[in-house]
Formats: structure tokens, sequence, C-alpha cells
């Protein structure tokens, strides 16, 4: 997300709209700091100087930052899924390709290895097609996350809170 400043965010305040907006959001495993940027509200920075940490050890394993990596790429990005729909239907292009160029070697006696041209053809044809058929799998999947989610159509940016 272009949004995110370069140093990344630590710490937020809000006021009440932005907070109710916030917590309406119904999301399990999603990424807090793009939840941030995608309400919309108006933002600024405050710098300051992040100094080392003096005592302890931070509580963020491996594992705990895979999860978080995970969560940040897929939680407002379908690019995982574009690459593998457009790798699977290049590499289709690129097998129906290798089809005319293996099948003029073969016919002209440059392979003679028997089998060979119908083994890699298969292969080669039948490996894209399974990673474009998962990548139109997963842009449908990705849709239907996307419904699953419960996020509001609009958010409004003013919001008054009740004394009631």
């Amino acid at each position: 997300m272009r949004e995110i400043p370069p140093g990344g965010v630590y710490v937020f305040g809000c006021n009440w709209a932005f907070r109710e907006a916030l917590m309406s959001l119904e999301e399990r495993d999603s990424f807090l700091i793009g939840q941030l940027v995608w309400l919309g509200f108006r933002r600024g920075e405050v710098a300051y100087e992040r100094r080392a940490r003096t005592v302890g050890k931070s509580a963020w394993k491996l594992r705990r930052r895979w999860r978080h990596m995970l969560d940040s790429v897929f939680a407002f990005s379908d690019l995982p899924i574009s690459v593998l729909l457009w790798l699977g239907a290049l590499g289709t292009l690129v097998a129906v390709t290798a089809t005319f160029i293996l099948m003029a070697a073969w016919l002209s006696g440059l392979i003679q290895v028997r089998g060979y041209v119908p083994i890699m053809l298969a292969v080669m044809f039948f490996g894209s097609m399974l990673v474009f058929g998962q990548g139109i799998i997963g842009c449908y999947l990705w849709r239907v996350a996307e419904n699953t989610k419960k996020r509001p159509l609009s958010v409004i940016l003013s919001h008054r809170r009740s004394s009631a």
C-alpha cells in the first residue's frame, strides 16, 4: 500500500468517528495498518525518534512475523492470485509454442528419443493449465472472501456522538 509511511505505523491516535468505523470492521486475521489506510480518513504524521530497546526481548518471533506478513499481503491484495493466473496463461502460451517447436524438431529427426516429445508436451501443457486453473479458482475465492469480510460500502467521515 502506497499510503503506508516508509517506517511503518507503530502508534496511532484517532477521533471517535474513526474509532467507530474501525471497530465496525469484523475481520479476523486482517492487517490493522491496511484497515487504517482503507478507511480513508484524513491522516497526519508525528515524527519521533525510535530508541533501541534497553530491557527485555521482542515477543515477535519469526513465526509471528511470518503470520503478520501473510496477513498483510492477503488481507488487502489479490496480487498473488493474479500472478498465479498470469503465470498459468503465460505457461500455456509457452507450451503451445513449444508444441510447434518440438513437433518440428521431432519430424525433422533432431529428437530421436522415443516418447520424449509427448511426455514433454503433456507435462508443459497440463502443468501450465493446472496453474492457470488455480488462478481462476483463486479469483473466484478472492471475490467470495471479499464479500464475507462485511466491510461497509461507505464510511461516514464525520459522525457526532450521541449524548444519550
